[in-house]
């Protein structure tokens, strides 16, 4: 069963930058939140799955 997650409380109550926070999981992938500022993330590439970033 698919559950709500308030993302921006999740993100919020994590108290490091650049720390992931799982937060669900959604078809076999863990969905994670982290806080971070003045920064570009590095791109890598996983063979047997794909990356999602929602940045709000």
């Amino acid at each position: 069963m698919i559950q709500k997650v308030n993302l921006k409380e999740n993100v919020n109550a994590i108290d490091e930058l650049f720390l992931y926070k799982r937060v669900g999981t959604l078809n076999n992938h863990m969905l994670n939140v982290l806080q971070a500022e003045h920064r570009t993330l590095d791109f890598h590439i996983h063979e047997n799955s794909d990356e999602l970033f929602y940045c709000i």
